[in-house]
């Protein structure tokens, strides 16, 4: 039960972070004075937290805590804490910890969200599906970022 359960979990983990690569690009509104960076930001920030939740949903189905080590962890771990200190005694704490309207991209939540989305996806997988699914992600950024790189691909079909 255990086991089924936790496949499905992962599942679902894996799931979430396909629609947060696909469909962050994607997300814009007319609501805000900002079109394109608030919407994004905020959907990356509460995608993270909802798959930082099943994530520890995970580790308790499991029975334990499940990190993949990766070069990258220490790098990472000290950004991390450098970007919540430097918060912490920031003279305007409430601009370093979410932006400065309509800016919010550097703030201390978008660092701590893309942090959390390089964890969640590292630790969710084995290390032939995190090869795979980081050489898939690399090339379809770039085919999609790049028009010239997108029509290059469609004529050499």
């Amino acid at each position: 039960m255990r086991s089924k359960l936790s496949a499905i979990i992962n599942s679902i983990i894996t799931f979430g972070l396909i629609v947060v690569v696909f469909a962050t690009p994607l997300l814009f509104t007319d609501l805000l004075t900002e079109f394109f960076e608030i919407p994004k930001v905020a959907f990356i920030i509460g995608s993270s937290l909802v798959l930082l939740t099943l994530w520890a949903l995970s580790w308790v189905v499991k029975g334990k805590v499940l990190i993949t080590r990766t070069p990258l962890d220490i790098p990472l771990l000290l950004l991390l804490v450098i970007v919540i200190v430097s918060a912490i005694f920031s003279p305007l704490q409430h601009i370093a910890i979410f932006g400065n309207l309509p800016r919010v991209h550097g703030s201390a939540a978008s660092i701590v969200a893309y942090i959390l989305i390089y964890f969640i996806p590292s630790s969710n997988s084995n290390p032939s599906q995190n090869y795979c699914l980081c050489t898939t992600r690399i090339c379809c950024w770039q085919l999609l970022d790049h028009p010239t790189c997108l029509l290059w691909a469609i004529s050499t079909i």
